[in-house]
């Protein structure tokens, strides 16, 4: 069953902070990425290591990168530039990596991204002059 964004969650209510997208990505980070972290299976890649909060006295989970300098490479969108072309990209290397729980995950990311466009065609780019006055 492939509902809309707007089937899934309903319409967001006038003043509303949380968007469409932003309950989509909540359901998917809380729905698919946590539990595939915590799965027992771990995978192709090995189970994720490290708390899943930050631990007391850790400076940081992350390794520092071996490389210097980006190149012009290191910036070119996977997909060909669309959120449509980066979900096919990611669902084709997660198959080709073996990740069936990443796969499993691409429908709910090209929901969110019919979100995001359908947010974006909804606004206008106009900015209200007075929230500079918050500054």
């Amino acid at each position: 069953m492939n509902l809309s964004p707007i089937e899934l969650l309903g319409e967001p209510r006038d003043g509303q902070l949380e968007t469409s997208s932003t309950k989509l990505a909540e359901h998917l980070f809380d729905e698919v990425i946590v539990p595939l972290a915590r799965t027992e299976d771990p995978g192709p890649r090995g189970r994720l290591q490290g708390a899943p909060w930050r631990a007391a006295g850790a400076s940081s989970f992350f390794s520092r990168s071996s490389i210097a300098r980006m190149a012009p490479a290191d910036f070119v969108f996977p997909g060909g530039g669309t959120g449509d072309g980066l979900v096919d990209a990611l669902a084709d290397r997660w198959a080709a990596e073996d990740e069936t729980g990443l796969v499993a995950a691409v429908p709910r990311l090209r929901q969110l991204v019919e979100s995001l466009r359908d947010e974006v065609g909804n606004d206008d780019g106009s900015v209200d002059i007075f929230c500079y006055t918050l500054f």
